[in-house]
């Protein structure tokens, strides 16, 4: 049995939150990369319950927490932001003097705003660019498709002109793929 304080409830377990099936099973976190997924769990676990859309979290916090560099930390919450699991409520740094940005996630009741989840990652899909390749919204990476056949449309940086591909193998050379042979 849990060992109990005074008032008769149990110590040392700490706070715990959740992950939603529809939220992992979502296109968006299929999709999210795994430092994404992890920046997104040391998030969470500053979310009280009570403090959502107030949630202070900057980029050296994500980078120290995650044991990532800042410059991955930032694009990691940059990530999260697009594909709709964290909004930006307010942007750090006033002026010269360093504040960390707050953040509100989608997946919880919103207590800045007293507005329910918004589940905005629901929302996000991946895109087929012209080349065939798949392309997140915000020109963040994401995984192609299993099941595309597409053939994509090369441009030739250097002469302007336009080649169509005839093939999506990886086999394929970029000198194949960009008409430089």
């Amino acid at each position: 049995m849990a060992k109990k304080n005074k008032k008769g409830r149990s110590e040392g377990r700490g706070r715990f939150w959740q992950l939603w099936s529809k939220m992992l099973n979502s296109e968006a976190w299929q999709n999210a990369t795994p430092v994404e997924r992890s920046v997104f769990v040391m998030l969470k676990k500053h979310y009280t319950g009570a403090n959502n859309g107030t949630i202070n979290y900057s980029i050296r916090q994500a980078a120290k927490e995650s044991n990532i560099s800042p410059n991955t930390a930032g694009k990691a919450l940059k990530g999260l932001l697009a594909k709709g699991f964290i909004k930006l409520e307010s942007k750090g740094f006033k002026g010269s003097e360093r504040i960390a940005s707050k953040y509100s996630l989608t997946d919880e009741f919103n207590h800045l705003t007293r507005k329910p989840a918004s589940h905005d990652y629901l929302n996000w899909k991946v895109t087929i660019d012209s080349r065939g390749a798949a392309a997140a919204p915000f020109g963040f990476a994401a995984q192609r498709p299993p099941d595309s056949d597409i053939s994509g449309i090369y441009i030739n940086a250097s002469m302007g002109d336009t080649a169509s591909t005839l093939t999506n193998s990886p086999s394929a050379s970029i000198a194949d793929t960009h008409g430089m042979t």
